[in-house]
């Protein structure tokens, strides 16, 4: 994995694997990366959302990842997440992802398309940042 943006600072020479990468990022503020389809459904793994979720890929992939979010946060989320794909632009979100110990705890999502050369969206990349402690004090991201 020579592109290291995906990561934040890892040197994409480290003797990491993709798990370790995953782990790392998992236990900092950074708690997952991800990509979806240009339709916004989940095809493609990632180690981190399956670390702090404790999801399998066969739980996450296409829209399973929802089964992660807090009940009351699922329909304003996928709400959200499908006009984001119908109008092809970038979006940030909030809402309460349910990590492996069984807590909730509010993320704060940003996801951006990846275009062609004429404009049509390849993939999407997302990540999902722990604003909880922020959030519980007042602090808007």
């Amino acid at each position: 994995m020579g592109d290291n943006r995906a990561w934040g600072s890892f040197d994409s020479a480290a003797p990491f694997d993709e798990e370790t990468r995953a782990r790392l990022l998992a236990e900092g503020i950074v708690k997952a990366t991800w990509e979806s389809a240009p339709d916004g459904l989940i095809e493609i793994d990632s180690p981190s959302w399956r670390f702090y979720t404790g999801q399998s890929y066969d739980d996450w992939k296409g829209y399973g990842w929802l089964t992660a979010i807090h009940p009351e946060d699922r329909i304003a989320t996928i709400t959200k997440w499908r006009n984001t794909v119908q109008d092809q632009q970038a979006v940030n979100a909030e809402y309460r992802l349910k990590g492996q110990d069984g807590n909730y705890r509010w993320m704060y999502v940003h996801a951006v398309p990846l275009r062609d050369e004429n404009g049509k969206i390849i993939k999407w990349f997302g990540v999902n940042i722990d604003i909880h402690d922020s959030k519980a004090k007042g602090i808007r991201p």
